[in-house]
């Protein structure tokens, strides 16, 4: 089914119309986020959020769930360091993010938004977590885009949650991409991302166990405001008595800085190559508060 005959069906009008909140759920390469941006720019209402969060494949920053809220000309986001390429391991965090920034676009008054989850999809514990979403995020409408051998899948565990759903199939225009494509952008994504990073420096008097746990050269960090928000992300450089070196395009007061989390990642700030930390599958725990004296 292609994005535009999605438009014929009434309560997706409705709702693009008076307003609520539509969750597109698929596989991978279904289109989720090409029909999520396309339901946006045709909805009438004025205030419009978007809620990307697909964790490998984001349109800002790999291992990050990302708002944007639409106004006019006008564009703000607002970013949830995870920090892992997957929900594996890290389901709590992903679920808790989400809400955060559901919260944020409710508090800007938003009329419509559209969800756009990550395509993981076809396993028990992906299964779980779309579960989970729907209850955290309580959409007005699930577009289901599956094809024909996931159908039944969706039908016995996601539709009983679902009050008002739609299935269709992906668009024919839909482009596939395969892994080693979806590699190359995230790879992409981080070079530019660190592109004009510089050498920042933050004090962190920490016990040497900790130490040795989690300041691997070449681990991302969020660095997040008081409100776990996240201001920037940052790659670990070096760290010695009791200083942390790190690369970011975070130029501003250093002082803004809360807490330090960290990821599941080694991240080569040129290249944009990265590899998940087997030892630490699960970094929604590896959050670390500081002050910036």
């Amino acid at each position: 089914m292609e994005v535009e005959e999605i438009l014929s069906f009434p309560r997706v009008r409705e709702i693009m119309k008076n307003g609520g909140t539509i969750m597109v759920i698929g596989d991978t390469n279904a289109g989720k986020t090409t029909l999520c941006q396309f339901l946006i720019r045709m909805a009438s209402v004025e205030r419009k959020g978007f809620l990307d969060l697909d964790l490998g494949q984001s349109t800002y920053l790999p291992g990050t769930l990302n708002a944007y809220y639409i106004w006019k000309d006008k564009t703000e986001t607002a970013h949830y360091f995870v920090g892992s390429i997957t929900p594996s391991g890290v389901i709590s965090d992903v679920l808790k993010g989400a809400f955060q920034l559901k919260k944020w676009l409710f508090e800007r008054n938003v009329d419509f938004i559209t969800i756009d989850p990550t395509g993981y999809i076809n396993h028990p514990e992906a299964i779980s977590l779309k579960e989970a979403k729907i209850k955290v995020l309580s959409p007005d409408l699930v577009i289901v885009l599956a094809w024909e051998d996931l159908i039944p899948l969706i039908k016995e565990t996601l539709l009983p949650l679902i009050t008002n759903f739609l299935i269709a199939t992906p668009s024919s225009r839909v482009k596939a991409r395969g892994p080693e494509e979806r590699r190359k952008y995230r790879e992409a994504l981080f070079r530019l991302y660190f592109e004009k990073g510089v050498f920042r420096y933050l004090d962190l008097p920490l016990p040497l166990e900790m130490e040795n746990n989690n300041l691997s050269k070449g681990r991302l960090i969020g660095l997040l405001d008081e409100f776990h928000f996240m201001l920037s992300c940052g790659i670990v450089n070096s760290f010695e008595k009791g200083k942390l070196e790190i690369i970011t395009p975070y130029i501003q007061d250093l002082k803004r800085i809360k807490f330090i989390k960290f990821g599941n990642l080694i991240v080569n700030p040129k290249t944009g190559e990265h590899k998940t930390l087997s030892a630490h599958s699960n970094c929604a725990n590896s959050l670390l508060d500081i002050t910036i004296l």
